[in-house]
């Protein structure tokens, strides 16, 4: 589909003091990378964690692709 930017996130709770990452990669409608994100975010559950990826995603998505 000609103009559609897909957003893949993902967030990862791991090791025995549950430090949290999250991230997430931009691709255009031919699948072409466009931007990615990633960082730490600290300790929280995995539901936090996924919502953190959505929300940074979505400002991603506002600051850098609104025209």
């Amino acid at each position: 589909m000609v103009g559609w930017i897909k957003v893949n996130v993902d967030g990862a709770v791991g090791g025995n003091d549950n430090r949290t990452s999250i991230g997430g990669v931009f691709k255009d409608a031919s699948r072409a990378w466009l931007f990615e994100f990633s960082k730490s975010i600290g300790v929280c559950s995995v539901i936090v964690a996924e919502l953190w990826t959505t929300h940074d995603a979505f400002m991603h998505g506002i600051l850098e692709y609104d025209d």
